[in-house]
C-alpha cells in the first residue's frame, strides 16, 4: 500500500493577488495610447480591477499607475460623479503608503472635476495640496 501525501493548500491570497495584477496589466494594455475611453467593457474591468487592487497593499502601484492612467479619460467622458470615489480612496491609500508623487497627481485629478461640478473651494484645495507636492 501506498502512502499518499498530502498536498499542500494553495495559497489564495497569492492567487487572488496574481490575478489582480495580470488584470491590471490587461486593464492597462487596453487603456494604453488611448486618448479617449476604453470601451465600456475593458473600462467595467478596469473599476472592477480597481476596486479590489485598490485593497490590496501590494498591489497598489500598479493599481494607482491605472488609476492615473484612466483619470483624463474618465473626466473628459463625463464621468465625474463616479470616478471621484476612486481618486478620493487613492489619494488616502497614497497617503497611508507615503506615495507623495500619486497623491499629487490624484489631487490634481480630483481638483479639476470638483472644478468642473462647481464646487470651487474643494476644487482650489485639492489643486493648492497637489501643487505644493509636486
Amino acid at each position: 500500500m501506498t502512502e499518499r501525501v498530502p498536498a499542500s493548500a494553495p495559497d489564495y491570497a497569492a492567487l487572488f493577488q496574481d490575478h489582480i495584477g495580470r488584470s491590471i496589466a490587461r486593464c492597462m494594455a487596453a487603456a494604453a495610447g488611448q486618448d479617449k475611453l476604453p470601451a465600456v467593457g475593458d473600462r467595467e474591468q478596469a473599476l472592477l480591477t480597481l476596486s479590489y487592487a485598490m485593497k490590496l497593499e501590494q498591489t497598489w502601484p500598479a493599481a494607482g499607475r491605472l488609476l492615473l492612467a484612466l483619470a483624463p479619460a474618465m473626466e473628459r467622458a463625463g464621468h465625474r460623479g463616479a470616478w471621484m470615489p476612486y481618486l478620493e480612496e487613492g489619494i488616502e491609500i497614497s497617503q497611508r503608503l507615503g506615495d507623495a508623487h500619486s497623491e499629487a497627481e490624484l489631487r490634481w485629478h480630483l481638483g479639476v472635476i470638483l472644478e468642473r461640478r462647481g464646487r470651487y473651494e474643494a476644487a482650489r484645495s485639492q489643486l493648492v495640496s497637489s501643487a505644493a507636492q509636486f
